[in-house]
């Protein structure tokens, strides 16, 4: 009776820690990662507006948005520092970099004529360090 009972408890405790693992690890994982599509397709799909800095305020909200979420689901990763490397994700000073300049961008999408053409090279620079900060592509240059 004992043994089937040993073999229960340990079934259940492989289930839960399973969970664990992927609730805590794996699922935040994939959320950042996702995030980071979600990122690219936004500038590809918002490059012409970006860089002529003639974006409309939804495009500046979004932006907000994302550099606010990509900030949080970097927080949500127990153990950010070590996993990342071991996941292959950008370390944490590289995501707060993309994030200030994802920012940066959204202040500076939607400017008066007189000052575009300086905004414009400055939200280019911003895309860049964007692009290798997390290393995806946030324009269709190479």
């Amino acid at each position: 009776m004992s043994t089937v009972f040993g073999t229960v408890v340990a079934g259940v405790s492989v289930y839960v820690l399973g969970q664990i693992i992927i609730k805590f690890i794996i699922e935040p994982i994939l959320e950042f990662r996702h995030l980071l599509g979600r990122i690219t397709q936004f500038f590809l799909r918002n490059q012409g507006e970006m860089i002529s800095a003639e974006g409309s305020e939804s495009t500046e909200n979004e932006l907000f948005v994302l550099a606010s979420e990509l900030l949080q689901k970097r927080q949500a990763i127990i153990c950010y520092s070590r996993l990342s490397w071991l996941y292959g994700l950008p370390s944490s000073d590289k995501v707060l970099d993309a994030a200030k300049s994802i920012n940066q961008i959204g202040n500076r999408v939607r400017t008066d004529k007189a000052e575009r053409a300086d905004e414009q090279e400055r939200i280019y620079e911003a895309m860049g360090k964007i692009e290798s900060s997390l290393g995806i592509n946030v324009s269709y240059k190479k």
